[in-house]
């Protein structure tokens, strides 16, 4: 009887610990939201604001990370950092992507319950002109005239990017009890400026940016930040992604920089195989006010589009979130096509995604609960891998569950960090969206840790900037 009593308890116990109301999981994706802004006073993954560095989100952080013996610090190449606690920024540009998405459906949901979303609005319009910022910086890196032509460095983050003060309190991303980050890990801090290192533009960070774009054209397109007459983020998102796919189709998709340097194919330099579906999304994207026609490639880009679809099971992981990407912003599969491949990809993430972006509704084999279950699990504290404390379940382990799919329960590099969890944010916004009639009303709650922390001072800034 005591055996059964236990068993009993340990079963109800575990049903507790995963089933969580609509009302829990909204509050959820708040306390995400103060802990990638940084709460309690203490900086989170990212710096929002006009300057280098600032309005891109890092990829991961470890506070106990011993700066002067990190693999990947050394590895990297980059100057000698001393003291405790990594950020980390990595492929920038493809979670610039999904936080400019993730932004916008924030937007959208906020909007149409008639939420305040002024600083949702300045996050976002910071977010997007950070791009401008990193292809203005591109040409200056390697000495050459600054231009805004769609040649884009991934990152901007300098060195002693943490030592940047908020109101010259707190250094950035540090609490005066509980120490911080003391080093930083990005492409642009390893202070080398060569093409062939994986530091600019390449066909995976231009398709996630693209991503990000489309998002904003259908979610946030009539936005603006800081005054009515400003320019709409809609304007924006169309400019942005046309200059960056002008700049591909000049290059014939085999990609260099200005002066002449080729980009590596090892780092998505040769972007002929995506070239047809990159032309058609920045079409969609720009709702036809630049064609690109005339510039696509060969035989190549044509085949492989093909290819993608009828023999989808040949391509590799790493091809398969670039496939869900552009084949959702070009609106070349059905709801049920995309079910069958985002399924035998274990990623029906981007179904969920197509069928709210394009306006569509989700092929039945895909059900409400296969998103519940991942937004259930998601740990209070966000993903991580190996980190001090980390108690991230099984599916959660990952820096993201879009990119890097295959990650989920583990980083394959040995990798110990927390992550940003822009990943759960994202989905829960589309899931919100979505099944917004079935859930309750999204706003902030009234008592969310001081909603933002450091952001929270900047309260005043966004109301001074408003009309």
């Amino acid at each position: 009887m005591a055996k059964f009593l236990i068993l009993f308890y340990l079963l109800f116990a575990g049903i507790d610990l995963w089933a969580q109301s609509p009302n829990e999981n909204l509050s959820k994706y708040w306390n995400y939201r103060d802990r990638f802004l940084g709460k309690d006073g203490f900086g989170g993954f990212i710096s929002v604001g006009p300057d280098q560095g600032q309005s891109i989100p890092a990829s991961g952080r470890n506070i106990n990370c011993d700066c002067e013996k990190d693999y990947f610090l050394m590895r990297s190449k980059a100057p000698k950092q001393e003291g405790s606690g990594i950020l980390k920024w990595g492929d920038a540009t493809v979670y610039l992507g999904y936080y400019l998405a993730m932004l916008s459906m924030e937007y959208e949901n906020l909007r149409a319950v008639g939420a305040d979303t002024r600083a949702t609005r300045r996050e976002l319009y910071y977010a997007l002109t950070a791009y401008e910022r990193l292809d203005s910086l591109a040409e200056v890196s390697l000495g050459l005239p600054a231009q805004v032509n769609g040649f884009f460095l991934r990152d901007d983050v300098p060195l002693n990017f943490s030592e940047g003060e908020y109101g010259g309190t707190d250094r950035r991303f540090r609490h005066k009890e509980k120490g911080g980050y003391d080093c930083i890990g990005s492409d642009y801090s390893k202070g080398t400026r060569a093409v062939d290192n994986g530091s600019y533009v390449s066909q995976d960070q231009a398709i996630s940016l693209l991503f990000g774009f489309s998002f904003v054209k259908r979610f946030a397109g009539d936005a603006r930040y800081p005054a009515k007459d400003t320019a709409s983020f809609g304007n924006l998102a169309q400019i942005y992604s046309h200059l960056i796919v002008q700049y591909m189709s000049r290059q014939k998709w085999k990609l260099k920089s200005p002066d002449g340097q080729k980009i590596p194919g090892r780092w998505g330099g040769d972007a002929r195989a995506f070239s047809e579906l990159i032309a058609e999304a920045a079409e969609a994207i720009t709702e036809g006010k630049f064609k690109y026609q005339y510039r696509r490639p060969n035989l190549i880009g044509r085949l492989a589009k093909g290819t993608f679809t009828w023999a989808f099971g040949v391509q590799g992981e790493n091809n398969h979130g670039m496939i869900f990407h552009l084949m959702m912003l070009s609106e070349q599969w059905s709801a049920e096509r995309f079910a069958e491949r985002t399924r035998k990809a274990d990623n029906v993430l981007y179904a969920l995604a197509d069928a709210v972006l394009n306006k569509r509704k989700l092929h039945n084999s895909i059900q409400k609960n296969e998103f519940e279950d991942l937004i259930n699990t998601a740990p209070w504290d966000g993903p991580c891998t190996g980190t001090v404390g980390c108690e991230a379940p099984e599916g959660w382990r990952s820096s993201d569950l879009w990119w890097h799919a295959n990650h989920k329960n583990g980083d394959p590099y040995g990798r110990v960090y927390e992550y940003t969890g822009l990943d759960f944010m994202f989905l829960y916004n589309l899931y919100h969206y979505y099944y917004r009639d079935q859930l309750p009303q999204y706003q902030v709650p009234k008592k969310i840790n001081k909603r933002g922390g450091v952001e929270a001072q900047l309260k005043n800034e966004v109301e001074k900037n408003e009309n």
